[in-house]
């Protein structure tokens, strides 16, 4: 037997280490507040069984897109940035209540387990970006897209278009999508001679880059697959 065959399985220390974060915040909270009733102990626990049947949910998802848990044990054996992403991926799943977001995380850490170098580069891209975007995140990425494609058909003398739409959205929902890469920012030709006129209220964004489109096709991509 070789060196390699016996080496143990890194999944149960991977998925134990996922599993972590949600048994040391019930302790923690349990810890912190003395007298804690009956009732509120219960909606605690059960906000862990959710978190770990999602956590459940997301590995079956995973291990069956590989091609089973020998398979998913292998790539992240020696390999700490498919381990990494595996991880993040797992800790944004178990923290998202967006079903779509859940399956395209299990969909990329598959895509990284199994993929060569630029595909585990692009999914450490999609999972740290996916991290930072919720509901409403997502909501108003959507549009935006619409306000963008709308205003590039038709830009008039300037971007009023996208830029109205951009002035309905709270700032703070603005800032995560430029914090994550998924849309544009700065002045940039949206017809022939025609430049965009960002705001700096509006964190200069002048519309969605070709990565924010495909997180949105990537999400509704899922909702037709398990």
């Amino acid at each position: 037997m070789s060196d390699e065959d016996e080496q143990p399985s890194k999944l149960p220390e991977i998925v134990l280490g996922a599993a972590a974060g949600i048994t040391g915040d019930v302790a923690g909270f349990y810890a912190g507040v003395p007298g804690l009733g009956a009732m509120t102990g219960g909606i605690v626990l059960g906000m862990y069984e959710l978190r770990g049947r999602r956590l459940a949910q997301f590995f079956s998802r995973v291990v069956r897109k590989v091609g089973g848990e020998d398979k998913l044990a292998a790539a992240v054996q020696d390999d700490p940035g498919r381990e990494q992403i595996l991880y993040e991926a797992a800790q944004a799943a178990i923290a998202t209540p967006i079903e779509e977001k859940r399956r395209l995380l299990a969909k990329v850490a598959a895509e990284a387990l199994t993929g060569e170098k630029p595909a585990v580069d692009n999914a450490a891209l999609m999972v740290t970006a996916l991290s930072g975007l919720e509901e409403q995140h997502i909501a108003a990425l959507t549009r935006i897209v619409a306000a963008d494609d709308r205003n590039r058909r038709d830009p008039g003398i300037s971007d009023e278009v996208l830029q109205d739409a951009l002035e309905e959205e709270h700032p703070s929902v603005l800032a995560a999508l430029v914090r994550t890469g998924v849309v544009l920012v700065g002045s940039q030709e949206v017809s022939p001679g025609l430049g965009s006129r960002p705001r700096a209220r509006n964190y200069s964004i002048s519309g969605v880059n070709e990565f924010g489109r495909q997180l949105l096709a990537d999400l509704r991509s899922v909702k037709i697959e398990d």
